[in-house]
């Protein structure tokens, strides 16, 4: 069975791999996300890659992915993977390893209802996979979508983790982020551990005794060396799921010591010791430390729960089981035809977020889609979407969506936007395969010398400006003035009223959704053009055009 998968997390992975299918990897720096750990493809330290995958670093070879049809199930592990895999011809599981609402509670009841319905959207013929009853309610709510529970979640092979000694009397905690992850309650970390020899293996930038693994052997000879492992939770996690670094600790034959939460599988006594208490907390720290005997007895007992309940085989008896399940009754979802009169758009340069232009960015991209332009984003774009997995970055979740839906269409564009981000300075005859426009801010500085060159050569057919002023600084650096149109970011009084009449097959595309300069430049509404594309926030105007006709605004 061949499985494509987002690299989000290697140990979830590598025993992915240990099932025995072909894994297709996207690696984030395909899309150029950024994991928690800062980084954008796979890291040894944490695992070697699996012998049985292969990695997908560009969107070259991620389109040749999406259009081969050869992936039997896609999994997706964050609402990320979802709405790039949303169009992909493939049966697909949703199997979250962070709660896809945690973020909900921050965002306001209109922007919540929004979210809501958008995963909704993202759901649709998705199959669910929840590790635990907690995960699922965390997740749907009160929603009855078909979903299946795992029995075993993870799994660890204890071939893999042996031979402890604890010869180190020190503590040891894994993890990345741990200062900025709440539920991994650091000040209490802080506070148990202060004066107490201890290592902290993970990417946590600035915080005293950590370090990153060298490789998984390292990693490993870590765990059969210190003394104990320490799991540390705040009072409110409530996802009844164990991480795989406790799992992997307790396999080795540590004993643990932590803070109590639904799905804890520390007993008290027993494989280690469990407590809420601070002070509890250092005087047992303090006796596994003193008695190394102690801790090999209660090790031993860690090591048997892990093989009762996250045992290897049972961890694959459940994968392939709901693999199998998902493949033989769910068709996949089918790219979406397009009308053979849609306007279809190559869109180059990269989608940002975080500041103005990346806005404009996003919205007008989806803003085609919407008014009737079928946008296909370059395989050479550099996309810059988000910088955290957060659950309320729906805008960049959504270019995401919009970019798979690009890479699953074989339809060639006809009319080309570069955007004000547009890195390649060579505008070469084989790449223009259409009609070439580009858009430009003044703010950036000077126009490219070779976007001057092109647009003489007539490769770029018209430059966008934002301003009658910009024009005025483009025509004095050569371009010439009936190949600068005016579109404005906002909507300026001087400039409301455009004489543009590009030459655009098709209907109307919106060119620029955003805020306005000033408040008298709005109020104006364009002639003959449907009420679309409701916008939310203050003072936000779209700039519309439609052939032969002058370009207007209205309020949204």
């Amino acid at each position: 069975m061949n499985l494509l998968v987002f690299n989000w997390h290697e140990p979830f992975l590598h025993n992915l791999s240990k099932l025995g299918h072909q894994l297709h990897i996207v690696e984030p720096q395909a899309v150029s996300l950024n994991r928690i750990d800062g980084n954008y493809a796979w890291q040894t330290c944490y695992r070697p890659f699996p012998p049985n995958a292969s990695d997908i670093r560009d969107l070259d070879s991620l389109r040749g992915v999406f259009l081969e049809s050869k992936i039997d199930l896609a999994i997706c592990l964050t609402y990320f993977d979802l709405a790039l895999f949303k169009h992909f011809p493939a049966p697909k599981i949703y199997y979250p390893i962070t709660p896809f609402r945690g973020g909900f509670e921050e965002m306001s009841p209109i922007e919540k209802q929004d979210a809501e319905c958008y995963v909704s959207h993202l759901l649709e013929n998705v199959f669910l996979a929840y590790s635990s009853q907690g995960m699922r309610q965390k997740d749907l709510g009160t929603s009855d979508k078909q979903h299946y529970l795992f029995n075993a979640s993870n799994g660890v092979d204890l071939e893999d983790y042996h031979s402890y000694d604890g010869e180190i009397p020190a503590v040891l905690r894994v993890g990345n982020r741990i200062q900025i992850r709440r539920t991994l309650n650091y000040p209490l970390q802080t506070q148990v551990l202060e004066g107490i020899p201890h290592l902290v293996l993970g990417t946590n930038p600035g915080m005293p005794n950590a370090r990153l693994s060298k490789d998984w052997d390292d990693l490993r000879m870590v765990l059969r060396k210190h003394r104990l492992f320490l799991s540390l939770y705040t009072p409110d996690f409530d996802l009844e799921t164990v991480e795989m670094s406790q799992l992997e600790a307790m396999a080795t034959g540590m004993p643990i010591v932590g803070t109590p939460h639904p799905g804890c599988l520390i007993e008290d006594g027993k494989n280690g010791f469990v407590s809420s208490d601070p002070e509890i907390l250092r005087e047992k720290i303090m006796l596994l430390l003193k008695d190394r005997d102690l801790a090999v007895r209660l090790g031993e007992n860690a090591r048997q729960t892990v093989a009762e309940k996250y045992g290897f085989e049972k961890y694959r008896k459940e994968w392939n089981q709901v693999l199998e399940t998902v493949v033989s009754t769910r068709k996949g979802s089918k790219p979406s035809s397009q009308p053979k009169e849609k306007l279809v758009i190559q869109w180059e340069g990269p989608l940002t977020t975080g500041d103005a232009f990346g806005e404009s960015n996003r919205k007008t991209i989806q803003s085609l889609h919407q008014q009737g332009a079928f946008v296909i984003p370059s395989p050479k774009n550099e996309q810059i979407v988000v910088e955290h997995l957060m659950a309320n970055h729906f805008e960049g979740v959504k270019t995401l969506e919009v970019l798979g839906r690009g890479l699953s269409s074989p339809i060639r564009p006809s009319i080309r936007i570069l955007s004000p981000f547009f890195q390649d300075s060579q505008v070469s005859e084989q790449n223009n395969i259409a009609k070439t426009f580009a858009y430009f801010y003044c703010e950036q500085g000077s126009l490219p010398t070779r976007w001057v060159e092109h647009v003489k050569q007539d490769r770029i057919r018209e430059v966008w400006v934002s301003s009658n002023m910009e024009k005025r600084f483009y025509e004095a650096e050569g371009i010439p003035g009936e190949r600068l149109a005016v579109v404005p970011r906002g909507v300026e009084s001087s400039d409301s009223a455009l004489d543009i009449a590009l030459e655009l097959e098709g209907k109307f595309a919106l060119l620029y959704a955003g805020t306005t300069y000033s408040h008298d430049g709005g109020g104006h509404r364009a002639s003959g053009l449907p009420e679309r594309v409701p916008i939310r926030g203050k003072d936000r105007f779209l700039v519309l055009f439609d052939r032969g006709v002058k370009g207007t605004a209205r309020k949204a």
